[in-house]
């Protein structure tokens, strides 16, 4: 009987364990939010994914990208924030029905303490590519509850491996 050295043995096991691992959801792209207070500077902070990330544990963002009904829902959120830092982002995006007008998504962007909501004033051209989402999400005007800023916000990103069905 033929016996392979342990080294292929192991190639082998890593190529399987490798397969698993592309159900991570994984992302590309940028999420900016800008806020500013009547007269003064604006204050620009964001996440950019310039090279394709993981997002679970460890890899300093953990997200989400699921079909709920007749919406897409979308979560980013920073592992480990500063106390004032952008920490996470959840939109809620109608998924187009053809021939039917484009219904504007909801959304929260949480920067610090404050937790900026818009309903009614994102513009959104969010797409299906062949294992997830292409996420172009334009939000303005949003107030937060107990915070003098107004919020803009701009996502542009691609997730992968999403669970849409």
């Amino acid at each position: 009987m033929k016996t392979f050295p342990q080294p292929i043995i192991l190639a082998g096991a890593l190529a399987l364990l490798s397969g698993c691992a592309s159900d991570v959801l994984n992302v590309q792209g940028s999420a900016v939010v800008t806020t500013q207070i009547a007269g003064q500077t604006p204050t620009r902070m964001g996440f950019d994914f310039a090279r394709v990330t993981a997002l679970e544990a460890g890899s300093g963002f953990t997200g989400s990208c699921t079909r709920v009904a007749d919406r897409w829902e979308v979560q980013i959120a920073r592992e480990s924030p500063g106390s004032a830092e952008f920490k996470r982002f959840t939109l809620s995006i109608p998924v187009p029905t053809t021939g039917l007008t484009r219904e504007s998504p909801t959304a929260n962007f949480v920067v610090g303490d404050s937790t900026f909501s818009a309903t009614g004033t994102c513009v959104d051209s969010t797409t299906t590519v062949s294992d997830g989402l292409h996420v172009i999400t334009r939000c303005t005007g949003m107030r937060a509850t107990g915070d003098s800023r107004v919020a803009d916000a701009d996502v542009n990103v691609v997730l992968t491996h999403c669970a849409l069905d």
